[in-house]
């Protein structure tokens, strides 16, 4: 009987050893992989340049939206240009603004801004864009002046095409905002070193940018871009202004 005991014995030893080393493994399965899952690779959505996703608070205005977006640029830096998709949308977040526009058009009013920067307020308008130049030269005094008062009862202004007419009056909008709201931002005396001619002013490149910015997205795709326009055009005047 001794024998058969010392079988049975060392049997039911086995399949307790066998059955340890499962759970062992099954053990260390478990573990490894909640390791694997605590190492993903952060991303923008889980680890953001920006402190926030969200706008600080629903804007109402083309400047609301700018400050939006200048707040957490002041704290973390300007991002890389040109913009990649998911800092784009990252920043129209913030903004607050909800629009179709993509990264793509986003970049094109970028690079036009570069350009109004090496060309200057004036010539920008004249030699840039395909606008009448009754319209031209109220996007110059717009700029020149902060704001067109009665606007729509400029002469010439009813005979205009009715996109340059939004147009025009969205520009105007946008650069009361940033009058009004001056304090939101910081300039120097002089626009850049670019004056104005005929006017015998310089603008703030901040109010200035917004502007260009504004009228660059709506001539792209009217109001969706011409507001994201502004907000990217503000922020880069702002960033003439104060470098």
């Amino acid at each position: 009987m001794i024998p058969n005991l010392g079988f049975a014995l060392k049997l039911t030893i086995m399949k307790i050893v066998k059955t340890l080393g499962i759970v062992l493994i099954l053990s260390c399965l478990i573990t490894a992989c909640s390791e694997e899952k605590q190492q993903e690779p952060v991303t923008i959505e889980s680890q953001s340049l920006f402190a926030s996703k969200r706008a600080v608070k629903a804007p109402t205005t083309t400047f609301d939206a700018y400050l939006n977006v200048k707040v957490a640029i002041e704290t973390h830096g300007m991002p890389a240009l040109p913009l990649d998709r998911g800092t784009f949308y990252e920043l129209q977040s913030l903004s607050g603004i909800e629009t179709e526009i993509d990264t793509k058009s986003a970049n094109l009013i970028l690079d036009e801004l570069f350009v109004f920067q090496e060309m200057g307020v004036v010539p920008y308008i004249r030699e840039r864009t395909n606008f009448s130049e009754l319209t031209k030269d109220l996007i110059i005094k717009i700029i020149a002046e902060e704001s067109i008062e009665g606007i729509d009862e400029v002469e010439g202004f009813a005979s205009l095409k009715r996109d340059e007419q939004e147009l025009l009056l969205h520009l105007n909008a946008v650069a009361l905002e940033f009058k009004e709201e001056a304090a939101g931002f910081e300039h120097r005396d002089r626009y850049c070193g670019t004056y104005i001619s005929g006017y015998d002013s310089y603008a703030p490149c901040t109010r200035a940018g917004a502007i260009i910015g504004s009228s660059i997205g709506m001539s792209l795709c009217s109001f969706p871009c011409g507001i994201i326009g502004g907000v990217l055009g503000g922020l880069f005047g702002h960033w003439l202004d104060t470098k």
